[in-house]
């Protein structure tokens, strides 16, 4: 059962939004229990997840990890599109040189950087990324060393 309250959130698998691929996503780059995700950048972690698979994720796992890092910091359980107007904005602006970049899992900010790498990093999106994660995939199919 989803927790309704931060405080009754033990495992991944019990935020809001949050199920057995997204958990596992989280716990690909280092964060194994939701009270590890307040005071995280959402954005950061996203780009970390990127980085770490070699593919970019669908956008909407952005906003799942937005919802869940909210949620930790005391925010409504609301559904994860909630924040993709949010997103959206974010990027834009970060896009148009308006804001700070995050990088890293730290959640440390940092100026923009030149030549964006995730950029370049292949796109998988909807049912595609879903079984490419679940089966440990890559880029192209590749089959990922599970450390």
């Amino acid at each position: 059962m989803k927790a309704t309250d931060r405080t009754r959130a033990s495992a991944l698998e019990d935020l809001p939004n949050v199920g057995t691929l997204i958990a596992g996503d989280l716990r690909r780059i280092g964060i194994y229990a939701p009270q590890a995700l307040a005071g995280r950048d959402p954005y950061a972690l996203y780009d970390t997840l990127n980085r770490v698979t070699g593919v970019r994720h669908d956008p909407c796992v952005l906003d799942t990890f937005i919802a869940a890092v909210r949620f930790m910091e005391g925010a409504p359980a609301v559904p994860w599109w909630h924040y993709t107007a949010e997103r959206k904005a974010t990027l834009a602006a970060r896009a148009a040189g308006e804001g700070p970049r995050e990088a890293g899992i730290d959640g440390k900010r940092e100026s923009p950087r030149e030549g964006d790498t995730q950029a370049l990093l292949p796109t998988r999106t909807g049912q595609g990324a879903r079984r490419a994660r679940a089966a440990g995939e890559g880029p192209r199919g590749a089959r990922r060393a599970r450390a």
